[in-house]
C-alpha cells in the first residue's frame, strides 16, 4: 500500500551472560569488553508453527501511534525495522527493509517508472545500522521490500532487479545472523499478473544461483484491486503485458473473492513445491473511505464503518477455518493461511477500515477485531533460553579459574510461570565426560515483553587453555506444560578459539581494466583472537557479480593457530567478465569458534573498461550552396572517455558518402591519444565537397581493446550541398 513508511521494530529481553572471575590472584587477568545487549531473541519463531493461540495469528498494520492494547492482537507490521519497537500487550513485530526508488522517470502521469538498475534503489536500513539491528535482535523475521509490483506504491521494481536485491539482502542478513528468518516482500494481490511477476523472480533466481529462491515463508497482500494499466486500482505490475483483474471498487472488499484468491495463492505455492511453508498476509482490509461518501448500485449502497466491520468479520472467520488437504500447510492442520494483518490502525482520511478512531477509541471494525481475538485467546507458556556470551578473561596458565554463568529465562508465551527448574551442566569438550551438574529454580517468569525476566547464576571451575561444553536447559524433566515450539536447551563452548579475518587484500586495484578472464589473488589475514588453539580450518573464496552469477573460488587450508597467532592465507578467485564484484572470504572452522560474524570479510572489485564515446560531431554549416566549385568544410568530433579507467591510444576514422547511392567518396584517419577517465579531446578534419547532394559524414573510434560500450563509437552528421538557393532551409543555415 501507499504510505506505510513508519519506523518500528521489536525486542525481547537480554538473556544469558557469561563472566569470568580468577580463582586466585585478580592481578593476572583482564576484563573483556561488555557483551552486546539483545533487545529481542528468536522473535521470528513466532511466525512459524505451532500456533498455540489463534489470537496470535491476528495482526494489524501500524499506521498511527495509538495504543493497541485493547485489540488483543498478536503481532504487527509497520513497513520499517525499528531496532527496539514497542510491544503493547505483548504484540510481536515483523521487520521490513523498505526499498525506495529514484531517477527512473515517470509513467502513468506523475508515477515513478519501475527501477531497472541497482543504483536507482535506496534501502531503508543498510550497513552498520543493519548489522547493529541484526546483532541486537538475532533470529528476527525480515521481509525484503513491500509491493515491488506496484506503481502506485511509489517504488515499482522490475522483477529481475528485485531478484538481485533479494539475494543481496538475504545473503547479507544471513552472513551476520544465520538464525534470522528472511522472507520475500509482499505483492499487492495474488492475481495471475502478479503471480507471473513472482514466477519471473523465482526463475531469475534459479538461473542466476542454481537454487530455488530461499524464503522462510510466503508473504502477500490480499486485495482485489482493478488491474488496468494507468487506471485506478493497482495498475499492472512492472514487465507485465496486458491487463488483469477488471474488478470495480465496490468489489474490493468482497469476502468470496478474498477466499478464492487465498486458495489461488496456496495452489500456486503447491504447484511450485512451496506448500510446506507458512503463508502470511501482511495487508488485507476494506480500503474505501467508510464515511458514507462512496456509494454504488440501485438501490444505493454506501460504504460505511459497518461495511468495514462486516468485511473484517467475514475475512477473519474464513481465515480461522479454511483448510485444504491438498494445498494447505501440513504443519498447521492444512490451514490455508497462518497469520494476517488488517490494514490498518488509523490511516484517516486516505483509507477506510480504521481499527481506532482519532481519539483512540475502537471503531466498529476495531471492536469486532478485539472481540474475535479475545474469544480466540488461548493461554500458553513458551519458555526460551537466550545465551549472550562475552569474551573471556585471560589468566596465567597455572591459575584455576571460576566461570560464572548468568542465564535469563525468557517466555514467548502469554501466560506467566511462578517457578521454573533449570539445569547447568559442564562437560569436557574433547571426551564428553560430565564434570558437574546443578539444578536451580528461576522465579516469576513473565509473559512475552511484559518486563525483565529472572536471572539464574552458576559457578564452574575450569582450567585455562582447556575447552568445556557448558549447557543450560530449561525444565529438563518437562514438569511444565508448554507449547514447546522453542528450543529448551542452549550450549556454549567455554574458552574457545575465535578465528577472525582481520584484513582482506587483492593483487588488483579496487577499480581495474579488465580485458580477458583472469584469476585474482586474494590474501586474507586470519588471526586467532580466542583463548585456545584452533583446529585446522578452511578459507573459502567466492565472488558475486551485481545482477549476475556467483562464482566459487579456491578453498585454502588454514592450519591450527595458537591464541594471538595469525597467518596470511592466499587463494585465487576467477574474474570471468566485466562487472562489479563482491569478493568474499569465509573461514570455515574445523571445530569450536566463538563468533561467526568475524569469520567472513568482503571487498569490492570493479572489473571495468574505458568507454570511448563520440559525444559531439559538428560542422560550421549543415546546409551549403554548391555552385560547382569545391567547398571546404571543417568537421569537429569531441571524444570523451566515459569509463572509470584510462583508455589506450586509439584511432578516429573519417568518411563521407552521398546518401544516394551511398558510396564513400572520402576517407581519413587520425590518432587519438590515451584518455584518462572523463577526459575529452576535440579532433578536427577538413573535407572537400565536390558534388551536390545529401552527404553523410561518419566518424568512428577504432579501439583494439575491450570497451564497455562500442555502440557509442560511431557518430554521423548530415550535410546538404544544395545546387539551388531555393533548397536552402533558412532555419538550418548557420550563416546568411
Amino acid at each position: 500500500m501507499n504510505g506505510k513508511r513508519y519506523g518500528l521494530a521489536m525486542g525481547l529481553t537480554l538473556v544469558v551472560l557469561v563472566t569470568w572471575v580468577a580463582w586466585a590472584s585478580t592481578s593476572a587477568h583482564r576484563e573483556a569488553a561488555s557483551a552486546p545487549t539483545y533487545t529481542s531473541y528468536a522473535s521470528g519463531e513466532f511466525f512459524f508453527p505451532p500456533y498455540p493461540s489463534d489470537a496470535d495469528r491476528m495482526g494489524f498494520g501500524k499506521t498511527s501511534s495509538h495504543d493497541t492494547t485493547a485489540l488483543h492482537a498478536g503481532w504487527y507490521v509497520d513497513w520499517a525495522a525499528n531496532p527496539n519497537p514497542p510491544h503493547p500487550g505483548g504484540v510481536e513485530y515483523a521487520r521490513t527493509i523498505y526499498l525506495s526508488i529514484h531517477d527512473t522517470g515517470s509513467i502513468c502521469g506523475d508515477r515513478s517508472a519501475p527501477a531497472w538498475q541497482r543504483s536507482q534503489v535506496a534501502e531503508s536500513i543498510t550497513g552498520t545500522a543493519l548489522i547493529d539491528n541484526l546483532r541486537a535482535n538475532p533470529g528476527a523475521l525480515w521481509l525484503i521490500g513491500n509491493e515491488p509490483d506496484s506503481i502506485y506504491n511509489g517504488s515499482p521494481i522490475m522483477p529481475e532487479l528485485y531478484t538481485e536485491l533479494y539475494h543481496e539482502f538475504y545473503t547479507f542478513i544471513k552472513a551476520h545472523d544465520p538464525s534470522a528468518r528472511v522472507a520475500i516482500g509482499a505483492i499487492v494481490q495474488p492475481s495471475p499478473l502478479r503471480l507471473a511477476y513472482l514466477d519471473k523472480v523465482l526463475n531469475r533466481y534459479q538461473s542466476l544461483h542454481g537454487v530455488k529462491l530461499p524464503t522462510a515463508l510466503w508473504n502477500i497482500h490480499l486485495y482485489a484491486f482493478r488491474e488496468v494499466a494507468c487506471d485506478y486500482g493497482a495498475g499492472t505490475p512492472p514487465g507485465a503485458s496486458g491487463n488483469g483483474w477488471p474488478y470495480e471498487w465496490w468489489l474490493w472488499s468482497d469476502a468470496d473473492l478474498a477466499a478464492q484468491h487465498l486458495r489461488d495463492m496456496r495452489q500456486w505455492m503447491a504447484d511450485r513445491g512451496e506448500r510446506d511453508k507458512p503463508l502470511i498476509v501482511t495487508e488485507f482490509g476494506q480500503l474505501m473511505p467508510d464515511d458514507g461518501s462512496w456509494c454504488y448500485g440501485s438501490p444505493l449502497v454506501c460504504i460505511t464503518q459497518e461495511t468495514s466491520r462486516t468485511t473484517l468479520q467475514n475475512d477473519i472467520n474464513y481465515f480461522l477455518t479454511a483448510t485444504d488437504a491438498q494445498i494447505g500447510y501440513r504443519a498447521d492442520g492444512n490451514r490455508l493461511i497462518q497469520l494476517w494483518a488488517w490494514y490498518s490502525l488509523n490511516d484517516y482520511p486516505r483509507y477506510g477500515g480504521d481499527l481506532v478512531n482519532l481519539d483512540g477509541t475502537l471503531t466498529p471494525a476495531g471492536q469486532a477485531f478485539a472481540q474475535i481475538a479475545s474469544a480466540r485467546l488461548v493461554p500458553y507458556v513458551d519458555l526460551y533460553p537466550v545465551w549472550m556470551d562475552t569474551s573471556s578473561v585471560v589468566v596465567d596458565d597455572s591459575d584455576l579459574v571460576t566461570l560464572t554463568v548468568v542465564a535469563q529465562v525468557d517466555n514467548h508465551g502469554n501466560q506467566m510461570v511462578q517457578s521454573v527448574p533449570v539445569q547447568f551442566t559442564q562437560h569436557n569438550y574433547s571426551t564428553g565426560q560430565l564434570l558437574s551438574a546443578s539444578m536451580i529454580t528461576a522465579s516469576q517468569v513473565l509473559t512475552r515483553y511484559s518486563g525483565i525476566q529472572p536471572l539464574v547464576r552458576h559457578q564452574m571451575q575450569v582450567v585455562p587453555g582447556s575447552l568445556y561444553t557448558l549447557t543450560f536447559e530449561i525444565d529438563p524433566a518437562q514438569t511444565i506444560t508448554q507449547a514447546r515450539r522453542s528450543a529448551q536447551q542452549m550450549t556454549f563452548v567455554a574458552q574457545p578459539p575465535d578465528l577472525a579475518i582481520t584484513l582482506l587484500e587483492c593483487d588488483y586495484a579496487g577499480v581495474f581494466y579488465w580485458e580477458q578472464p583472469l584469476s585474482a589473488t586474494i590474501t586474507a589475514t586470519v588471526r586467532n583472537v580466542g583463548y585456545t588453539t584452533s583446529t585446522a580450518s578452511l578459507m573459502q573464496l567466492s565472488a558475486s557479480i551485481t545482477g549476475g552469477t556467483a562464482y566459487l573460488g579456491q578453498a585454502v587450508a588454514v592450519p591450527a593457530l595458537a591464541p594471538g597467532a595469525f597467518l596470511q592465507v592466499a587463494g585465487t578467485q576467477a574474474i570471468p567478465s566485466l562487472g562489479a564484484y563482491v569478493i568474499t572470504a569465509t573461514v570455515q572452522p574445523g571445530g569450536p569458534d566463538e563468533y561467526a560474524h568475524n569469520d567472513i570479510a568482503a571487498l569490492n572489485l570493479l572489473a571495468t573498461a574505458p568507454d570511448l564515446a563520440i559525444v559531439s560531431l559538428a560542422t560550421s554549416e549543415r546546409v551549403v550552396y554548391y555552385e560547382g566549385t569545391p567547398l571546404t568544410q571543417t568537421i569537429t568530433a569531441t571524444l570523451r572517455n566515459l569509463g572509470a579507467v584510462a583508455a589506450f591510444p586509439a584511432q578516429l576514422a573519417w568518411s563521407a558518402s552521398l546518401a544516394q547511392p551511398g558510396t564513400a567518396h572520402w576517407g581519413s584517419a587520425q590518432p587519438v591519444m590515451a584518455l584518462a577517465p572523463n577526459a575529452s579531446v576535440e579532433l578536427t578534419r577538413t573535407w572537400v565537397i565536390t558534388a551536390p547532394g545529401a552527404h553523410v559524414v561518419t566518424a568512428t573510434v577504432q579501439y583494439g581493446h575491450v570497451e564497455l560500450d562500442a555502440r557509442n563509437n560511431t557518430a554521423t552528421l548530415g550535410v546538404l550541398a544544395a545546387s539551388h538557393r531555393a533548397y536552402l532551409p533558412l532555419t538550418l543555415r548557420a550563416s546568411p
